[in-house]
């Protein structure tokens, strides 16, 4: 229905500037993105070495050879509602340092 005007060299010249500011203002944007995404992973990674470190050393915790004359080397006691978990970690844990058997009170249930 209307006619439409072929483009002109003018109507280039303004498309080609619009597109050199977009190009302008999207490159520090993405730079900006792209470090604070680099630096993300960073900090996740340091964590992840982090812990990793830390459960390393409690699966080959540092041990000893503990003389006793009797049956166990310890006795632990707890609160089973509480501290149940916390107490079998305990074990497991002191039983790999000492090399001798820990009584924990629910094993002889």
């Amino acid at each position: 229905p209307f006619p439409v005007a072929p483009p002109t060299p003018q109507d280039d010249a303004d498309n080609s500037n619009l597109w050199a500011l977009l190009v302008l203002l999207l490159l520090p944007v993405s730079a900006i993105i792209a470090g604070l995404w680099l630096r993300e992973r960073r900090r996740r990674a340091a964590a992840t070495r982090k812990t990793l470190g830390t459960s390393i050393v409690m699966l080959k915790p540092p041990f000893t050879v503990w003389k006793t004359s009797k049956t166990y080397a310890a006795f632990l006691s707890h609160y089973k509602v509480e501290s149940g978990s916390d107490a079998r970690y305990l074990k497991d844990l002191l039983t790999k340092m000492l090399k001798c058997p820990v009584f924990i009170d629910s094993n002889e249930l």
